[in-house]
């Protein structure tokens, strides 16, 4: 259950939390000076290639996952960008990690045969019981992708 709650926060933010590395992601560019990685907390940058070939001449903002072209910007085309990186809040940030084991621990309640249960006029739906939504959601806003300066 720990494995699916953990599941549902990563679905939800959009993008693996802790710890990780990426090879080879590809990007599409639109000629813009600022390329946003699908990360944030980005550690480092080892290597970002046009077309297979290095380029140098950007800067990482580490915070927001973004790589800031220096001299000129980055090439419009589809695929032709790609990313080598590390991301990921190390350790897990102790409000995640006990969001985590809340949503299992309400997976663990839900019976798998009940679907809804109504008594006194207030439906229960077991199988919403472990999605992320309400107060869970407001937790997790600040570490979902989306629109970023």
């Amino acid at each position: 259950m720990l494995d699916a709650a953990s599941q549902n926060i990563v679905d939800y933010a959009g993008w693996p939390i802790g710890p990780h590395a990426v090879e080879g992601e590809e990007y599409d560019g639109e000629g813009q000076r600022v390329l946003t990685l699908r990360a944030l907390a980005v550690a480092s940058v080892a290597e970002v290639r046009v077309d297979g070939t290095v380029v140098t001449g950007w800067r990482l903002s580490r915070r927001y996952g973004q790589l800031e072209r220096t001299s000129g910007s980055w090439p419009s085309g589809f695929g032709r960008i790609q990313v080598d990186y590390t991301a990921g809040f190390d350790p897990v940030p102790p409000n995640l990690v006990k969001l985590c084991v809340e949503l299992a621990a309400k997976a663990v309640a839900v019976p798998l045969d009940v679907s809804s249960e109504t008594m006194d006029r207030r439906t229960i739906r077991y199988r919403e019981a472990a999605v992320v939504t309400g107060l869970d959601a407001a937790a997790l806003e600040r570490y979902r992708l989306g629109a970023r300066p």
